[in-house]
């Protein structure tokens, strides 16, 4: 089984959120937007521990609720989970956590849910059947540093991944094992001779003399091959063979991540061995790009996305970010966009999931934006400004400051989309996202094109005719966003003295350096009153 969506309701800054949950979902927003929140209710869902204490309920006369939708359910889950429970090859489960103010107290609670309706019927065995068939959860937070992860105990990953490490390769630890052994027959000795016996005695006559039938017993603590290595260092050899702990916290946080990985991939394998079906994973991350190079965060991203994408590996992954290396604007449906856009509404998380463009549009929105991350700021920019071609992306922050709208300051984005058809491509993809309230504000600024800028071109009356649709259809999909053309060009209306030789710097110097009072009233006005 996979998750196909979830509602949360009443934890933390969340009053009521629902969203699709794809194989792949990074969550972007603002800080304090409720990103870590989103992640952490999942986290409640599928472990047996109940909230903190009654500020996880943003009101705590009300109850928390997680509603976690599973679909594709295998034969063998429809037979644990019964069909009162079920329809068909769907499952709803819904947790409850309710606050007793009386007596500072939190109880949890749990139901199915069929035809839309809760059932009030917890399924069979929930703790034992139901939890052994839900996907597993697995969470790497964000302040996770390695000295936590690699204690050798059952409540770090680290922990788990040695545990079965040692269960795998049982045998070929005998040597260790009988190392063991010995040392524990030496430490079992009690003859007088026997150190231990020496050294309890020296102390057991001195404590006689306060206490006197205290009899002190030394025994080592080192019984097993996990006590020894309970205290187990991690060396990483780049050239430089330090413990891990003197390494970036980069590459602690990169061994975490690897660990992680093959836990999840290991656990998974060993089910069928006992006579259990493989289950579904799922790996939360909490800003995954964490003390990373830029290089190494894209090759983080293709890493998540290769192993969610592969159905075999049955693997859903969500992630929360702050980097334009972790999503990719052509990958519109693995982006959820987090906004609390008050108090009173909360949280929410909005999303574009279908497949919104021909199979040839969706190559060429590919192939456009494939090498250029800064076309994916515009999932995080408070301002987007989609315009044609470099000359706008370069001049444009110039003619900001100019008019004192600095465009970093603002968090505007500009964005060239290479073309009026690149322009459509990105406006398709955000009114989607816009559908239901506008939280990717943007404005467009084109060309007019009419007339021409080449008046002996044969071809000139065919493309002013074409300018003429394209200006109409940008106008049209830009609903009540701003939209500013240049008339008839960006060089024109600005008279800019270049050629077409270099075109990007030499408008951009000639800006740079000219009086701000020449910038057309029409366009300062424009901008200052939109950004």
């Amino acid at each position: 089984m996979k998750i196909e969506s979830v509602r949360i309701i009443n934890y933390h800054s969340i009053v009521d959120c629902e969203f699709n949950f794809p194989e792949l979902l990074a969550l972007v927003g603002e800080n304090n937007a409720g990103k870590s929140n989103i992640i952490y209710a999942l986290n409640l869902f599928f472990s047996k521990e109940k909230p903190r204490d009654k500020y996880s309920f943003n009101d705590p006369t009300k109850p928390i609720e997680i509603i976690v939708k599973f679909v594709d359910l295998t034969d063998n889950e429809k037979d644990k989970i019964t069909d009162d429970h079920r329809d068909g090859g769907e499952f709803t489960l819904k947790k409850v956590y309710i606050y007793y103010s009386l007596e500072d107290k939190i109880e949890r609670d749990f139901t199915s849910i069929k035809d839309g309706k809760d059932t009030n019927t917890k399924p069979r065995g929930f703790e034992n059947v139901l939890s052994d068939t839900l996907p597993g959860f697995y969470l790497l937070p964000a302040v996770k540093h390695c000295s936590e992860e690699t204690k050798l105990v059952k409540t770090t990953n680290f922990g788990q991944f040695l545990d079965l490490v040692f269960q795998e390769y049982n045998n070929d630890f005998q040597a260790w094992d009988n190392i063991i052994n010995e040392l524990k027959k030496e430490a079992e000795k009690t003859g007088t001779n026997a150190p231990l016996i020496k050294i309890a005695q020296e102390i057991s006559t001195a404590m006689k003399e306060q206490f006197s039938n205290a009899d002190i017993k030394l025994k080592p603590a080192i019984t097993t091959r996990a006590d020894i290595l309970r205290n187990l260092d991690v060396f990483v050899d780049d050239d430089c063979d330090l413990p891990i702990f003197n390494k970036g916290q980069g590459t602690q946080r990169a061994f975490i991540f690897a660990v992680l990985r093959i836990l999840a991939k290991k656990m998974n394998e060993r089910r069928p061995v006992f006579g259990k079906e493989k289950k579904d994973i799922i790996i939360a991350i909490e800003e995954p790009e964490l003390y990373l190079h830029p290089h190494q965060q894209k090759i983080i991203y293709n890493l998540l996305k290769n192993l969610a994408e592969q159905s075999s590996n049955q693997i859903q992954i969500i992630y929360s970010t702050h980097s334009s290396f972790m999503v990719h604007v052509e990958e519109y449906q693995y982006v959820g966009i987090v906004k609390k856009p008050t108090l009173s509404t909360g949280t929410k998380v909005f999303q574009c999931v279908e497949e919104i463009f021909s199979t040839e549009s969706r190559e060429e929105f590919q192939i456009m934006c494939q090498f250029d991350p800064e076309r994916n700021e515009l999932f995080f920019a408070k301002k987007v400004v989609f315009v044609e071609g470099d000359t706008e992306k370069f001049s444009l922050p110039v003619i900001l400051d100019k008019i004192g709208k600095n465009s970093i300051q603002n968090s505007i984005s500009i964005i060239e989309c290479g073309s009026k058809g690149g322009i459509k491509l990105f406006l398709e993809i955000v009114n989607k996202f816009n559908e239901s309230t506008k939280i990717i504000d943007y404005l467009v600024m084109h060309d007019k094109d009419i007339p021409w800028k080449d008046q002996n071109d044969p071809d000139r009356a065919a493309k002013e005719k074409q300018a003429v649709a394209e200006n109409q259809g940008l106008e049209s999909l830009c609903s009540d966003n701003p939209i500013y053309v240049f008339d008839p060009d960006f060089e024109r209306e600005l008279e800019l003295q270049i050629l077409e030789k270099n075109k990007p710097y030499r408008s951009y110097k000639e800006i740079k350096d000219r009086d701000a009072v020449r910038i057309p009233s029409t366009l300062k006005d424009f901008l200052t009153e939109n950004l």
